[in-house]
């Protein structure tokens, strides 16, 4: 399932959709598990996408060596959470640095 380069779009009731800015159409939809609205994104190439919500938490989304496999339909749900990281407050911002070791 390749698709060209895509926006995320925040999405109420825990969940955001990736959208074609081609044509629109959305992609693919991922569930935060949360009553949170997501806020901000960081797409790490090859690696996934990680998302904070307007409660303090961080959800990683892992992209399995940046295929997110063939069914495009599917609801996608986070890899890992990191819960209450920044408290109560909107998570503004995120930024991922690729580890250095061999």
């Amino acid at each position: 399932c390749s698709h060209p380069p895509s926006l995320i779009s925040s999405h109420t009731l825990g969940r955001f959709l990736q959208i074609n800015p081609s044509t629109g159409a959305t992609l693919r939809a991922f569930e935060i598990m949360t009553v949170g609205v997501a806020s901000a994104f960081c797409f790490a190439p090859g690696v996934g996408i990680f998302t904070g919500d307007s409660r303090g938490n961080v959800f990683f989304f892992e992209s399995k060596g940046g295929e997110w496999g063939e069914k495009c339909d599917d609801i996608f749900r986070p890899s890992s959470i990191a819960r209450n990281l920044h408290k109560i407050a909107h998570v503004t911002a995120i930024h991922y640095t690729p580890s250095k070791r061999t």
